[in-house]
């Protein structure tokens, strides 16, 4: 559940929220979803949209603007797609998932400790918990 994103009503203008469910939930390709978590759509929904990104995402969306664009437009088909090249100071999708992710881990760390059996090794044992890894 803390990974889970909350569903956003996408409509009115953009926001952290709308863009980042957005795009995760689109059939946009991994590489295209990996370019749009670096950066943050502010304007409107089907509207003048403005995709903010660091410089030095220039080359990889030059490559994948289009497919962008285009899965925009086809939802939206009175998208205006502009790019700002800066730096962000604002939280991104890709903060943002790290920061779910690590509340992720640290949570399956307290329910391990807690479980019965873990707890009375780790109890009887002096054991402690090492390399635990979250996987889909």
């Amino acid at each position: 559940d803390i990974l889970k994103l909350p569903v956003q009503l996408l409509e009115g203008g953009w926001n952290l929220a709308k863009w980042e469910y957005w795009f995760r939930q689109s059939e946009l390709s991994p590489a295209v979803q990996e370019l749009a978590q670096h950066g943050v759509m502010t304007g409107q929904i089907d509207g003048a949209s403005i995709f903010h990104i660091p410089q030095q995402y220039e080359g990889m969306l030059t490559q994948l603007r289009q497919a962008l664009e285009d899965a925009l437009k086809a939802q939206w088909s009175n998208t205006q797609f502009s790019v700002q090249y800066q730096a962000l100071d604002s939280i991104t999708p890709f903060t943002m998932q790290v920061m779910r992710k690590e509340k992720a881990f640290h949570r399956a760390v307290e329910l391990l400790q807690q479980e019965p059996t873990i707890k009375r090794l780790i109890e009887t044992f002096d054991a402690e918990l090492q390399n635990i890894q979250l996987k889909p």
